[in-house]
């Protein structure tokens, strides 16, 4: 169905949205491009190219570089989405119920 789209006798296009793409491994990107999207955006805070992406990247005759966009930090805390403060309560407390709180919360 992802495949072939149709929608009025066309192809469908298709845009792939994929969070923690640092994780992305060699045989899931092969199974993404044959999909054949319209584009395929990789969210990370932790940016890394797989060799498989690249390769695709120079066959277009594109520039890493040019398809990178960097949010900087700052930005980044100041929506919440990174916490720029940690609190750590129950000094006292033994440490595996610290853990167990952390964890629970």
């Amino acid at each position: 169905m992802l495949i072939n789209r149709p929608y009025r006798e066309k192809k469908r296009g298709l845009i792939i949205i994929y969070d923690e793409g640092q994780h992305l491994t060699e045989q899931q990107i092969d199974r993404l491009l044959e999909l054949t999207p319209n584009a395929l955006i990789l969210a990370s805070g932790t940016p890394s190219h797989s060799k498989r992406l690249i390769k695709e990247i120079k066959k277009a005759d594109w520039k890493v570089e040019n398809l990178v966009y960097a949010v900087p930090n700052s930005q980044v805390v100041a929506t919440g989405l990174i916490k720029n403060k940690l609190r750590v309560i129950g000094y006292a407390s033994p440490r595996e119920e610290i853990l167990n709180s952390l964890i629970v919360d």
